[in-house]
């Protein structure tokens, strides 16, 4: 290995780990042991995005697909999901006075870290091969996430104005959308790798989904864009999971995720089993012709191969008549994931938050620096700006920030008015990061001075 590359974890490293990943249960989160398999996967991430963007050889989709752990990343994403949607507002029922949020963040961040990973191994279609069945159940997991974005991006609230509920709520709703812009990215590479998946994939795809106008809906509302609401002269785009300025030439630009959703729309109607398994009403035909008037000169400069959907749109609009061709019979591999836990908490969510109620909103301070110690390695802050590369945004006004928090290194500030402002928010998790940090240290003065005792000894 190369001596100026950076790693996260070492051949061998990554080999365990990978190993080591096995399907987590909804009352096991939060838990000691359930941390370090967030540690883990949040960390497998982290190697596998700077081997993808280094153009290096990929070693940690190779040991996923092998070792058919493809399929846990969506089992993890489904039980979060579900914990998400069942327990954690019965949660926020049970307790009125929350003050730690940080293991409620660690879980939903669970969630961002596993698509976060499955975005990257899936880019390859061998990883995609190696979901198996579970491709369904993926399928079935994006697919809301992708509605739920189509209504647009909601503006958090001011730290200054939100409580530790609305935070978690807030936060809620950053991750799944992040975490809908990158299911775009799957949906469109198990599209790409259709021909290699379970039929009932494609099926599901054209009938039940009905994905072609799904994409055409999303190239219309654009998700991706929004206007800056404490500028309304600035115009933002959504690009490697932040919101940035575009001025100028830039708005033209096609974003990532806009340019996979044309390239996803291309192949899904231009495949061979369209013709066999869409139906190309009138309704149909009409909504997918909207998409004609964006497919301009500057598009398809950028986007080449448009040129041959946009000739298969033409053709659509001038031939007549509904196409009438009669479906195969298709056997279909039904989701299982989201059902087993479904069936499995069914009637007793409420209970269940009964027992996870002390895990997640612990009062006791030193369970929480025990947790900070235990992740401080997986969020490791020179691999964080190592992977984030531009300048961190303010707390506050949300404008590049040049100053960090002196105590705790975690947060990024404009200036000392928006810090005053964060501090009354910032201030607990602040004082826990410092606390942990400090408990580390002292634990590892500890050690060095035992090991010096005994070598004198």
């Amino acid at each position: 290995m190369d001596e100026d590359t950076f790693d996260v974890l070492n051949a061998a490293e990554i080999e365990h780990y990978v190993l080591s990943l096995r399907p987590s249960k909804i009352d096991e989160l939060g838990t000691e042991f359930w941390l370090q398999t967030h540690e883990f996967m949040q960390k497998l991430s982290q190697q596998a995005v700077l081997e993808a963007s280094e153009h290096r050889e990929e070693v940690v989709k190779e040991l996923m697909a092998t070792h058919s752990k493809v399929s846990v990343l969506v089992h993890e994403a489904i039980c979060i999901s579900v914990w998400r949607e069942k327990v954690l507002p019965e949660l926020l029922r049970l307790e009125e006075n929350i003050k730690d949020t940080f293991l409620v963040y660690c879980v939903l961040f669970h969630e961002a870290t596993a698509v976060a990973l499955l975005e990257t191994v899936l880019f390859h279609g061998d990883s995609c091969e190696a979901l198996g069945d579970t491709a369904v159940d993926l399928l079935d997991y994006c697919m809301p996430l992708i509605y739920q974005i189509c209504a647009g991006y909601k503006s958090p609230k001011e730290p200054s104005e939100a409580s530790p509920m609305d935070s978690i709520k807030d936060q809620e709703m950053i991750i799944c959308f992040n975490i809908g812009m990158r299911c775009i990215s799957i949906l469109q590479y198990l599209i790409e790798s259709m021909e290699s998946l379970p039929l009932a994939v494609t099926s599901r795809l054209y009938t039940h989904h009905d994905v072609p106008l799904l994409l055409v809906h999303l190239l219309e509302v654009r998700p991706w864009e929004r206007t800056d609401p404490k500028h309304p002269g600035r115009k933002l785009k959504f690009s490697d999971g932040q919101w940035i300025e575009v001025k100028g030439e830039d708005v033209l630009k096609l974003t990532r995720t806009e340019g996979q959703v044309w390239l996803a729309l291309r192949q899904i109607l231009l495949r061979e089993s369209c013709a066999r398994l869409y139906d190309f009403s009138d309704f149909r035909r009409s909504q997918l012709q909207k998409v004609l008037r964006y497919m301009t000169d500057p598009l398809l400069d950028q986007v080449s191969p448009l040129i041959d959907l946009k000739q298969f749109l033409c053709h659509l609009q001038i031939s007549s008549g509904p196409s009438s061709t009669r479906k195969p019979l298709i056997l279909e591999v039904i989701p299982e994931i989201r059902k087993n836990f479904l069936d499995w908490g069914s009637r007793k969510w409420r209970k269940i938050a009964k027992i996870q109620l002390g895990t997640f909103f612990q009062k006791d301070q030193g369970s929480i620096q025990k947790m900070a110690q235990s992740l401080s390695s997986a969020y490791n802050l020179d691999v964080l700006d190592r992977l984030g590369g531009d300048m961190a945004k303010c707390a506050g006004c949300g404008d590049p920030a040049p100053k960090r928090c002196s105590r705790c290194k975690t947060e990024w500030y404009c200036g000392r008015e928006c810090q005053v402002k964060c501090w009354s928010n910032h201030k607990q998790v602040c004082n826990s990061v410092v606390e942990a940090a400090e408990y580390i240290g002292k634990k590892e003065t500890e050690t060095k001075q035992n090991i010096t005792t005994q070598e004198i000894i």
